[in-house]
Order: structure tokens, then C-alpha cells, then sequence
């Protein structure tokens, strides 16, 4: 479903236009030349509910999703001016999938391991899903003593299901809000790092964020 949303939102124009123009005449003219009592009706009700059901989603594809090349393109710089460490930090954006759900997905791949886009959470675990309801940046590292799993349950809520979804070699985590819809974040750039060294400075974290690429990513993803 992921990259059908991402198929559409590139090309919904030309989907639309296609299946708008094209598609539907022809299934009409289609009918037209077949004998009635060869098929049932409601073959062709189907056919046509397809047809617009697809020129539909193909014109309200999420503009997001349009976007993540150009995303994913700014990672290794972003990777870059932050000083992340290629071998044991990686960075992200998700991005708002549902308000009503309170439901987050993973826009891009994490550079630099170019794995991770499609995931979908919801804002009652995880930093990320924090961040998303308070649009306040936060930085969490684990203590020394204490392992990724307590951690992610005791501080985030995280069930032994959704453990498994998680990469457990984690220590630190970053997360930093772009935009808003309503009185949530539209997005998240997130960082996660294997050392619990990398990221310690909250605060510079912030402020090369917000000087060099906040105004950026704010334009990519406006809708």
C-alpha cells in the first residue's frame, strides 16, 4: 500500500487523466457490444466503482508521499551538519498518517541503511509518537544499567509485539517536530543512534536544525 500511495501521489495527474479520459469510455463502449445476458450487471457495476474508485485515491494521494525523494536526498546532508556518525546513528522522517487514529508512518528510509519507510506506530509509544502530541523536540537516552527492552517499555509503553518491530541496539533517540495540523505535528525528523554517546547535546541538535534545514522541510512537506 505504501508504494501504491507513492505511485498515485507522483503520478496522479497522469492517473487520473487516463482513467478519467480513457478508462471509462472504453469500458462503457465495452458493454455496449456485449450481449446482456452474457454477463451479470453487477460486473459492470464493480467495473466502474474500480475505475473512479482509483481516479479518486489517485487525486487525493497525500502530497507527502510526492515528496520523498526529495526527502531522502537531504538526509545524508542533514546526516552531515548534524555530525551523526554513519556507522552507528541513523536518521528519518515520519510523517502524520492519521489524526483520527493518532497514527504516524515512516516517510523514508533511514539513511544511511536505506531500510525502514512504510512502518506505521501510533502516538501512544515511543518518543516519536510523544513528540507528534506535545510538538516539543526531546532527546532520551538509556541509562547506563539498563537494557533497550526495559527502556522501551518502562519509559515508552512499548508491548513485546511491537518490540519486535524495533531495532534493539538503539541507545539514544532524538526527535524534532515539523509543522503542525491542528494541535499535532504534520511530521518528525528522527534520529537514533547504537552509542549513547552521539547524541547528548539537545539543545545544538536544535538549533542546527532549526538554522539550516526546519524552514526546508517545512516547505517540502506543506500540503
Amino acid at each position: 500500500m505504501f508504494k501504491l500511495r507513492a505511485f498515485l501521489a507522483d503520478h496522479r495527474t497522469a492517473v487520473a487523466a487516463m482513467l478519467g479520459v480513457f478508462a471509462s469510455p472504453l469500458l462503457a463502449q465495452f458493454i455496449r457490444n456485449v450481449d446482456p445476458g452474457l454477463v451479470s450487471a453487477w460486473v459492470w457495476f464493480v467495473g466502474f466503482a474500480v475505475t473512479y474508485l482509483v481516479v479518486v485515491t489517485a487525486s487525493i494521494a497525500p502530497t507527502q508521499y510526492a515528496k520523498i525523494e526529495l526527502l531522502e536526498a537531504m538526509l545524508p546532508t542533514i546526516s552531515a551538519v548534524l555530525n551523526l556518525d554513519q556507522k552507528t546513528d541513523r536518521v528519518t522522517v515520519h510523517h502524520l498518517k492519521s489524526k483520527r487514529l493518532e497514527r504516524y508512518e515512516q516517510l523514508t528510509n533511514y539513511y544511511p541503511s536505506n531500510t525502514g519507510k512504510g512502518r506505521v506506530y501510533t502516538f501512544s509509544h515511543g518518543i516519536v509518537g510523544s513528540v507528534f502530541k506535545t510538538r516539543e523536540p526531546r532527546l532520551f537516552t538509556i541509562p547506563d544499567g539498563k537494557s533497550f527492552e526495559e527502556a522501551m517499555k518502562g519509559n515508552w509503553g512499548f508491548s513485546e509485539q511491537e518490540l519486535a518491530r524495533l531495532t534493539r541496539d538503539r541507545r539514544a533517540f532524538y526527535a524534532y517536530p515539523i509543522g503542525t495540523d491542528g494541535a499535532v505535528a504534520k511530521a518528525i525528523l528522527y534520529i537514533d543512534s547504537s552509542s549513547a554517546t552521539t547524541l547528548t547535546d539537545a539543545e545544538l541538535l536544535k538549533d542546527n536544525i532549526e538554522k539550516y534545514f526546519l524552514r526546508q522541510l517545512e516547505t517540502i512537506l506543506r500540503s
